[in-house]
């Protein structure tokens, strides 16, 4: 299944029911659903806003191509996870409760793309530069 979508800057520049969303080819406006930060999604049109569905266990949705925290929505901070952009995940420091800790998702200690430390929730097998 794949969708034609029309590039954008930001969400102001799609059509109602639609955000910007990142994707690896570039930014497009797609279909927005009602997943938040770290919840489970089978692809994009699940997550909410600018979020898209990262290809973890389970799916995770997530806002990519953030250059720092500010441009994450409430509750997620944005971290390098090998790639050139940072993505936006849940923050587990107010509590891990939000976690997917049963489907083997932990909070870790990472550095964010500010070089400050953060404890997010992340896959199993997840890389990122970590807390000492």
């Amino acid at each position: 299944l794949s969708d034609c979508v029309d590039p954008c800057w930001s969400s102001s520049d799609c059509r109602s029911g639609y955000a910007c969303k990142v994707f690896d080819v570039g930014a497009g406006c797609a279909v927005s659903g009602a997943g938040q930060d770290g919840d489970p999604c089978a692809s994009f049109r699940n997550c909410a806003g600018e979020r898209t569905c990262l290809a973890w266990p389970g799916g995770y949705c997530a806002v990519q191509g953030c250059e720092s925290s500010a441009d994450c929505p409430s509750g997620a901070e944005c971290v390098g996870l090998g790639g050139s952009f940072g993505t936006c995940v849940e923050d587990c420091l107010a509590s891990d409760d939000e976690c997917r800790l049963a489907e083997g998702y932990s909070c870790e200690c990472v550095e964010d793309m500010e070089g400050a430390w953060q404890f997010v929730c992340l896959a199993p097998g997840t890389t990122a530069p970590w807390c000492y």
